[in-house]
């Protein structure tokens, strides 16, 4: 049995790792967040566009050094891949949530995280084959 989950995770290390990074960034996001916004009482909006990019900042140094190190390495255009990726894809899944909730009448949180599940894997996708450049033959999983 041991053996099994060994070869499970060594077979979906850089996803594991991705799941790991992106509870951190989210709780980087959600301090952040709430710092600025309770402690500071800066206007929502602003609290959120300075949270995210602390949040999607700390998510690519720790995914360019960990999960995705054997790509193409870290510039400054990456970069701006990266977090622009995070801003499209946070703008798509708020109206994606509205749209949601209206349409089914279920309370959000339930949409919130059924929404967040599936754009975390679109993220994935999108950062190990367009932004990281991960080659067939380097990937693991």
């Amino acid at each position: 049995m041991i053996a099994w989950i060994k070869t499970l995770i060594h077979r979906y290390r850089r996803l594991l790792l991705y799941g790991v990074f992106g509870c951190c960034n989210t709780a980087i996001d959600y301090g952040v967040f709430y710092l600025l916004t309770l402690a500071f009482h800066v206007p929502t909006e602003y609290a959120q566009m300075v949270s995210l990019l602390c949040g999607s900042t700390n998510g690519y140094l720790l995914n360019s050094n960990k999960t995705f190190k054997e790509g193409k390495g870290r510039t400054k255009g990456q970069y701006i891949q990266y977090v622009g990726v995070d801003i499209i894809l946070s703008v798509f899944t708020g109206y994606l949530l509205k749209w949601a909730v209206a349409t089914f009448g279920l309370p959000t949180i339930v949409f919130k995280v059924l929404i967040t599940g599936g754009v975390a894997l679109v993220h994935y996708v999108i950062y190990k084959y367009l932004v990281f450049r991960i080659r067939k033959e380097d990937d693991r999983d």
